[in-house]
């Protein structure tokens, strides 16, 4: 037979049974569970003994069978029972409770009598009494208690826990410390939840072929490989978040879930000479697929470039800080669509659209496929203290002015809007049109904005607005060779 899964056939029961010698026993729960289930026989016996079941219970059980044998089938029973139990004097140990102990687990005494009330009814055995402390013997049923603060647990169950009065704290409140990386990567997390993006979580672990994919291996250092890999799927320590983030984006648009607008905030792990990683906190998103699900009423709108650069701008404005966008190279991001993020002096991530190639590497193909990484520690380190400014709404109304202004086609128009900006009495710019073509020079193009000019105290004249609009065609002028469109 197997020991508390199932009996052998040379020991059963027969018609032809005259003497019959009982075995009651418990056994080890793990191995009674790892047994039954090597061998696939889940009995009704391992059910039990899986349990954990009292040592307690074995001689009241083997009485009990004892007892029905006679009553049903008589018989002689025989005196006497071998106990074999080589721990039996581990088994339920007195639990020391001393009284001070209670009161400050639990902020409140209790009287001794109650305490030995409330473990007697819960069937505990009192063993020694003294005036400060008590030893008590959990029932056998009771296997969870072996510490002495499961009985101040059990005091204050019994007890209630609205009978223990609400006190001051006994030591004083820890001052609080600001955690800027925590605040900031929590910040940007729920920036871009609120802008629509879902939140994915990837595996820590990749393998080379899948960071080759991304350009993200520099031939020089290799990521950290792990020494018991699961699977080859998972060997190393990812140094960047991309991989992970294009191929679920190309598995959800490759099974019709789509637009894809996702994002990872998690850590990457940098090689180091003779060290450990280095470990950065990144943001990571994609967009790709239409702009919006189908509608009859709507064409399909592809996102892209643009689209990535909007949520950035606006999880910048919305985390108090002013970024700008400059022309950069990735050998991810295709030429042209690469532009650089910076906080002031300090560059904190790249934005752009994933070189077709690479994105139908990881089924992406069809759509554009934006891409924006940041780096999360060069944020912390650039950002001003936020201040929020309020100004009361102009009582004033605007006047408004449509520039167009040729440039060479490497002036980015960020640079056009800050020198508009300038002008003391511009409230707002906004570009609506970017123009390459018939009666544009080659390498340049025209960019169109229209100029809110406001003052708080007064309507603006006629005469003051049009002195700042030719103020600012000649700062274009000087500053980046503008020419004024006709």
């Amino acid at each position: 037979g197997l020991a508390g899964v199932m009996g052998g056939a040379n020991s059963e029961m027969t018609d032809a049974t005259t003497d019959v010698l009982l075995e009651s026993a418990t056994f080890n729960a793990a191995n009674n569970r790892r047994t039954g289930q090597a061998l696939g026989m889940p009995t009704e016996a391992s059910a039990r003994f899986e349990k954990g079941l009292s040592p307690d219970l074995a001689p009241l059980g083997l009485a009990r069978a004892t007892q029905l044998i006679q009553q049903i089938a008589g018989g002689t029973v025989a005196k006497g029972m071998l106990d074999v139990f080589p721990a039996k004097d581990s088994v339920a140990s007195p639990i020391l409770l001393r009284m001070d102990r209670l009161e400050k687990v639990l902020g409140v005494s209790f009287p001794m009598e109650r305490v030995v009330n409330v473990l007697v009814s819960l069937g505990f055995e009192i063993e020694t009494e003294g005036e400060n402390s008590l030893k008590a013997k959990a029932p056998y049923w009771r296997g969870d208690i072996s510490i002495e603060d499961d009985l101040v647990e059990e005091i204050a169950r019994i007890v209630g826990y609205e009978a223990i009065p609400t006190t001051m704290l006994s030591t004083p409140i820890p001052p609080y410390l600001p955690q800027p990386m925590q605040q900031v990567r929590e910040g940007i997390r729920d920036q871009l939840v609120a802008l629509g993006m879902q939140e994915i979580i990837t595996y820590s672990l990749t393998n080379l072929e899948e960071l080759s994919k991304t350009n993200a291996l520099d031939g020089e250092s290799q990521p950290l490989r792990v020494a018991n890999p699961l699977s080859s799927q998972h060997e190393h320590l990812r140094t960047t978040l991309r991989s992970g983030l294009l191929s679920t984006a190309g598995t959800n648009l490759s099974q019709g879930n789509a637009p894809v607008s996702i994002f990872e905030s998690g850590h990457v792990y940098l090689p180091r000479a003779g060290d450990l990683p280095a470990e950065r906190d990144m943001v990571a998103g994609a967009l790709c697929g239409p702009r919006w699900e189908a509608h009859w009423l709507e064409e399909d709108e592809p996102m892209g470039f643009l689209d990535a650069k909007g949520v950035l701008e606006r999880l910048f404005e919305r985390l108090g800080a002013e970024c700008v966008f400059a022309p950069s190279h990735d050998p991810m991001l295709s030429p042209g669509t690469c532009a650089e993020i910076s906080v002031g002096d300090t560059s904190v991530g790249i934005v752009g659209e994933v070189n077709p190639s690479i994105a139908a590497s990881f089924q992406v193909e069809g759509y554009p496929l934006a891409f924006f990484e940041l780096d999360a520690e060069s944020i912390v380190k650039s950002m001003p203290p936020i201040k929020y400014a309020y100004k009361p709404i102009y009582r004033f109304p605007a006047a408004v002015r449509d520039l167009s202004v040729i440039v060479e086609q490497d002036v980015p128009s960020a640079q056009v809007q800050e020198i508009i900006q300038r002008q003391r009495l511009v409230e707002r710019v906004q570009l609506f049109d970017v123009y390459e073509g018939d009666n544009i020079p080659a390498g340049s193009r025209s960019l169109a904005y229209h100029i809110y000019f406001q003052a708080s105290d007064r309507t603006l004249t006629s005469d003051e607005v049009q002195k700042a609009f030719q103020s600012i065609i000649r700062s274009l002028e000087q500053q980046v060779k503008g020419e004024l469109r006709a």
